[in-house]
């Protein structure tokens, strides 16, 4: 035999839900409300440390909104108070990148047969370190990728070459 015991919602301890936080970008909106249920409506939400940088708790809804002004991972403490003075504390994780990884480069200049070449691919955004990658066709002979994203050698052999190039910042942020 076991007992069991349904609470109906209005007495039940509140609860913060236990869902991670999206990450954002810097000077892009942000807007998430974190979530609590049991205990007594109304909630009151406060932060046990300021938020993020250009960030607001709001304490009546518990939405996190506002721009991010600084890029790194944070963490937020929330708490949230119940109509019958129940509480919970949830510590939230928050990644914030400088900004959107773009690869700007189009159209890279000729390379000559038997001659240096070195081309630097231009990007903006993004977080260091990041990690660049053959991501489909091939270089010409003679001729590599580095890991600061810079195409150089000799081409030893002529012809058109097509390829292309994935570039990941350290916050898993990819741009082919």
């Amino acid at each position: 035999i076991r007992s069991y015991t349904i609470g109906n919602g209005s007495g039940d301890q509140v609860i913060i839900a236990n869902r991670p936080l999206p990450g954002g970008t810097v000077g892009v909106d942000y807007d998430v409300t974190i979530q609590a249920f049991n205990g007594k409506t109304p909630y009151h939400w406060s932060s046990l440390a300021p938020p993020p940088a250009g960030l607001r708790l709001d304490a009546t809804t518990g939405r996190l909104s506002g721009r991010p002004a600084q890029a790194g991972t944070f963490n937020l403490t929330a708490k949230v108070t119940d109509a019958n003075d129940s509480i919970d504390t949830k510590t939230f994780s928050i990644t914030i990148v400088q900004d959107k990884l773009q690869l700007l480069n189009g159209v890279l200049p000729h390379a000559t047969h038997r001659k240096e070449y070195q081309q630097a691919l231009d990007y903006q955004g993004g977080t260091a370190p990041l990690n660049w990658t053959l991501a489909g066709g091939a270089l010409p002979p003679g001729m590599i990728l580095d890991d600061r994203g810079v195409i150089a050698g000799v081409p030893s052999t002529m012809g058109t070459y097509q390829f292309s190039v994935q570039v990941t910042d350290s916050n898993s942020l990819t741009q082919l």
